[in-house]
Parts: C-alpha cells; structure tokens; sequence
C-alpha cells in the first residue's frame, strides 16, 4: 500500500509546524520578557507549589521581622520609661530625705510639696505613655488611659493582660509589662485603687 503526498498534506505539516514554532517563540518571549520561569500553574506543577510555599515562608518571615521590630521599640521605650521612673523616684527619695533635716522648716516643706506633687504628675504622665495610640502599660486594654489621677491618688484602670507578639512559627515574645506589675502592692492592697499623694 502506497501513500500519495499531496501538496495539501505538505501545507498543513509546514503550517502546523510553524504554529507550533511561533506558540513556543511566544512563550519564550513572555518568560523573557516577565523574568519568570513560570508564568501559568499549568507551565510548571511542581514549580508552582514550590514557588507557593516559598512565597508563603517569605510572607512569614517578613511579618516575625515586623513584630520584632515593634516588639523591640516597644521594650525599648518600656526600658527608658522605666528608667525616667526610677531618676523621679530617687529624686523624691532625695527631697524626703533632705526634708527629715533638722533645718527645714514649713517654708522648706511648702516647696518640696510643690515639687513631689510635679513629680507625682510626671510619674502619672509616664505611667500613660504611649507609643503611636497604644497605652504600653495598660494591659490589654491599649486604647484607655490606664493610670487616672484623682483626688485620692492614682486608679489603675488597665487589666493583667500583657502584650505577646510571635517571632517565630509557634513562638511567642511578652512585650509589655500591664500596670498591676509596676505598682503590684499599691495595686493589690487598694483593691486596684493606688494612691500615690
């Protein structure tokens, strides 16, 4: 049996051939020109799950990355505040001394009153700090004030609740220290009423 090749069959072979040719240039050209290697799930299974699970490791990292960074400046700016809190403190300590002195009088009194009541109001506006709209030492409750001077002292009105960011798959960082822990006896024996005066 003989096969007679027209000029038909000829046309459609070369026809189909350079079809395919121009799909593939095609293809090459938009690889080329997109810089990627698979441009469709279809052009690479396989690479396709691996450059899923990569993307999705890349997208982790970068937000533990983020949550270090702001658990960083968050137990930086609790280190300097509680460092300012320390300097009123040794001050007032200072001044309650120098007050035990034989040689002060009410005069000497009157001003040291005026200057433990500023350090006081410095205290409290410590105790408040914030970074961006978030109350550091409020616990849980970031967006209320936490420490309330009132006409009986300080009134702590945050919670226990601290502040954890995760740095890792399955690892977790406290960031925050709640204001029942800086003032935990006050706190505590005041039924969560401090006064500071």
């Amino acid at each position: 049996m003989s096969f007679r090749v027209t000029q038909n069959l000829l046309n459609n072979t070369v026809m189909s051939n350079l079809n395919r040719s121009v799909e593939k240039l095609m293809d090459i050209q938009s690889k080329l020109s997109s810089g990627k290697r698979i441009t469709r799930p279809s052009d690479d299974p396989v690479g396709t799950a691996s450059a899923i699970r990569l993307r999705t490791s890349i997208s982790e990292t970068t937000q533990y990355l983020r949550n270090m960074e702001q658990g960083g400046t968050q137990l930086n700016t609790t280190d300097n505040v509680l460092n300012d809190m320390n300097n009123l403190l040794m001050r007032a300590q200072e001044l309650a001394i120098g007050q035990a002195n034989v040689t002060a009088d009410v005069n000497t009194r009157i001003a040291v009153s005026k200057e433990i009541d500023a350090l006081l109001n410095q205290f409290v506006d410590l105790l408040n700090t914030r970074i961006g709209n978030r109350y550091i030492f409020a616990g849980d409750r970031t967006l209320s004030t936490p420490f309330v001077k009132t006409g009986t002292g300080v009134t702590y009105t945050g919670d226990s609740g601290e502040m954890e960011i995760e740095i890792e798959n399955g690892t977790t960082l406290n960031t925050s220290i709640p204001g029942s822990l800086l003032l935990p006896t006050a706190v505590d024996n005041l039924g969560g009423h401090a006064n500071l005066n």
